[in-house]
């Protein structure tokens, strides 16, 4: 199979740059705020070892029996630091090629609280506005990736456009702009 070609017109002539369809898929990525999985790995463990006052605990990487990896930390904003805590898992979006978040709403006695109407309420009273845009999070109950239970996930599908208005954002610090973005208050 033939690399794909690059057309670029200078002072009306041809000009022709064989690329590779790998150094193509990660300039797209870079430019639209999306990562590769092995840029979302080493984003992971630049986030592991990150020193930031996030109210986050026992950050870690999971690797599951298929060799995917995860980020995996409980959570607990400062709103409510008696009142709730969240198990958080950041796992890769094959589909749009971002983290995407699942999480267990913790309630003080420890129960895992699965009510939609309070996590969502919770969240509706949560959008930012970035900008002149605005940031709305797309709540719903998901399978967890690895203790295949139920849980909520925060659907991955506007975090591109919104990452990408990042420009001066390096890879290494990506997972940690996007918490920022989207951590739960």
């Amino acid at each position: 199979m033939l690399a794909p070609k690059l057309r670029i017109k200078i002072a009306g002539v041809d000009i022709l740059f064989g690329l590779s369809s790998r150094f193509l898929a990660e300039q797209y990525q870079n430019y639209f705020g999306m990562l590769s999985r092995g840029q979302f790995e080493e984003a992971l463990e630049s986030f592991v070892e990150y020193k930031h006052d996030l109210n986050i605990r026992n950050k870690r990487i999971v690797t599951t029996f298929d060799k995917t990896k995860y980020l995996r930390f409980d959570y607990t904003p400062a709103a409510s630091l008696k009142s709730q805590t969240y198990d958080v898992t950041v796992g890769y979006s094959q589909v749009f090629n971002v983290p995407q978040i699942y999480f267990h709403v913790i309630d003080p006695e420890g129960s895992v609280d699965l009510n939609v109407d309070n996590v969502v309420s919770k969240f509706q009273s949560n959008i930012r506005t970035e900008g002149e845009g605005t940031m709305a999070y797309g709540v719903s109950l998901d399978v967890h990736p690895i203790d295949c239970t139920g849980c909520f996930t925060i659907h991955p599908c506007q975090t591109a456009e919104i990452m990408s208005e990042m420009t001066d954002l390096g890879k290494d610090m990506y997972l940690v702009s996007f918490w920022n973005l989207y951590s739960l208050y």
